[in-house]
């Protein structure tokens, strides 16, 4: 991991950068980022397609309960 202020390496679990003194804050690795973004992704995908089937699944009933002579 590098300062994000002066650029020096930093050595893993330092709390303050021994180059410029600034705090360190741990940064995401872009793979762990990808992986989230990923994990969204999936579950927004899942979302849509449970919403379409229950709006699928009202419309039948509703097709069912307006038929002509139904009662």
């Amino acid at each position: 991991m590098y300062c994000k202020y002066c650029g020096k390496k930093l050595d893993d679990g330092v709390s303050f950068c021994t180059g410029c003194g600034k705090p360190v804050q741990k940064q995401i690795i872009k793979s762990e980022l990808e992986s989230r973004n990923k994990k969204t992704k999936k579950t927004v995908t899942r979302n849509v397609i449970i919403a379409v089937v229950l709006l699928a699944i009202v419309c039948v009933v509703i097709g069912i309960f307006n038929k002509p002579g139904f009662r």
